[in-house]
């Protein structure tokens, strides 16, 4: 059985954490706990139910606050929207590591996350999810769970609020 927690200074093993992404890595043994303590972010911790501590991390994931201007937003949902700037919900980060890769970690993460932004959403309003890959196999993961691309090849992905709550009723 396993945990989602959010990532703190002493209860998690984030330097036995490798998920074969430098920067991913990088980001969580250095940066995410600071980016969190500051309030620029939250980052959550998926571990075994029950481990002594320092939990090992078997996969990470870290959503902050955006504002995107009409440019950011899909043609197709602009119409909708007022012309300014619109707060929206960046997954910033997702790893799951290497020796828990194929276990179904990176779908879990995202089922978490979009009830995560369902939540920012009743609180303070959200247009919708972002999220940057770090290659096209990453795009190519995340619009396998319905975020679209921005642009035809590009990294930037978005799902639209109306996407996320119907996914929720699943």
């Amino acid at each position: 059985m396993t945990s989602l927690e959010h990532l703190s200074k002493s209860d998690h093993d984030r330097e036995g954490f490798d998920c074969g992404v430098e920067a991913l890595n990088d980001y969580l043994k250095n940066s995410a706990r600071q980016a969190q303590e500051r309030g620029l972010s939250s980052t959550f911790v998926l571990t075994e139910e029950g481990a002594s501590s320092p939990k090992a991390i078997l996969a990470y994931y870290t959503l902050s606050l955006c504002e995107v201007d009409q440019s950011g937003i899909p043609a197709s949902y602009r119409r909708k929207l007022p012309p300014r700037p619109c707060g929206a919900v960046r997954l910033a980060r997702l790893g799951v590591d290497t020796r828990q890769q194929g276990k179904g970690y990176g779908k879990t993460l995202i089922a978490a996350a979009l009830r995560k932004f369902l939540f920012i959403h009743e609180q303070a309003g959200a247009i919708g999810l972002f999220v940057d890959a770090k290659d096209q196999a990453a795009a190519s993961f995340y619009s396998r769970f319905g975020f679209e691309r921005l642009e035809e090849d590009g990294l930037t992905l978005f799902m639209p609020l109306k996407t996320i709550q119907g996914s929720s009723k699943e």
